[in-house]
């Protein structure tokens, strides 16, 4: 092949190679996600919390609970659910952190008990300082001291336990309860229903002193229908609303006529739970 008359000689001294770059895709670059541990998810499940409406809120109103009539010195956790799998069982316990802030109760003494637990959620809690209960007493845990129960979404037949182990003046007495607020049950099954079912829980409605989460919960899945309760039978001379102030008519009111005084011994004379008719674990 001979080059044509037109092209330009080529000279060897002025030759160079040329290296090009290959450019770079444009898209997303990976991000480095940390592992799936308890303490990440619990990490990432209170930035989320911390960055709802509802969490200002919550913190003002556990703020504004009195340390000094509560006196509790130790917090029970029923029915939490599994953290490691429950965003809602991870927020739930961030509220747990809060209030054993707020009441000063040491990690010690803050003990739990869910059949859903698993080794993951069990290894997560205890390295937090906590202690896990293992064995299932449906609810029926004995108070010895000033006790903030933590039961967010338990079933009836849990709390009936719990109240009816602690059947008498002093030990209803060392009970804060958070969870479903009690009058709803009363709202929404009749009187003799609820006293047929939950005899416990139907008498102490009307001696409940009630400190309702804020109406920002209302549209959650986590803190809905939740409130803080205490009993205050030393003032069992009225019934008193769920704010506390005294009934001036209507379900309240009701509800006090057809059960028993706590001034009356057979306010705690309870049926043995054998006669009792079986209940939907559901409700």
């Amino acid at each position: 092949m001979t080059l044509s008359s037109s092209s330009p000689p080529i000279n060897p001294g002025t030759f160079k190679y040329t290296v090009v770059e290959k450019k770079r895709r444009k898209g997303k670059q990976k991000r480095f996600s940390p592992p799936a541990t308890f303490e990440n998810l619990l990490d990432q499940s209170r930035r989320d919390l911390q960055s709802t409406p509802c969490w200002p809120d919550i913190k003002v109103m556990v703020s504004k609970l009195d340390r000094d009539k509560s006196c509790s010195t130790k917090i029970l956790c029923l029915g939490l659910g599994s953290p490691t799998t429950s965003d809602i069982a991870r927020k739930q316990l961030i509220l747990l952190q809060e209030l054993q802030l707020h009441f000063g109760i040491s990690d010690s003494n803050v003990s739990l008990y869910d059949p859903a637990f698993t080794p993951k959620d069990i290894e997560g809690l205890e390295a937090m300082g906590f202690s896990v209960d293992m064995e299932n007493k449906q609810g029926k845990h004995e108070l010895h001291v000033p006790t903030l129960v933590f039961m967010p979404h338990c079933e009836r037949f849990v709390i009936e336990g719990l109240l009816s182990r602690n059947w008498s003046p002093e030990k209803l007495r060392l009970l804060m309860l958070v969870g479903n607020d009690l009058e709803f049950y009363s709202v929404h099954w009749s009187t003799s229903e609820l006293a047929a079912t939950n005899p416990c829980v139907a008498r102490i409605v009307p001696w409940l002193k009630v400190t309702k989460f804020p109406p920002s919960t209302a549209s959650t899945d986590v803190f809905n229908c939740l409130a803080i309760q205490t009993i205050h039978l030393d003032d069992a001379t009225t019934p008193t609303s769920g704010d506390g102030s005294i009934f001036p008519t209507g379900r309240g009111r009701k509800i006090a006529r057809e059960t028993v005084h706590p001034s009356d011994p057979a306010f705690w004379e309870i049926p043995e739970e054998s006669s009792l008719p079986s209940i939907d674990v559901d409700n």
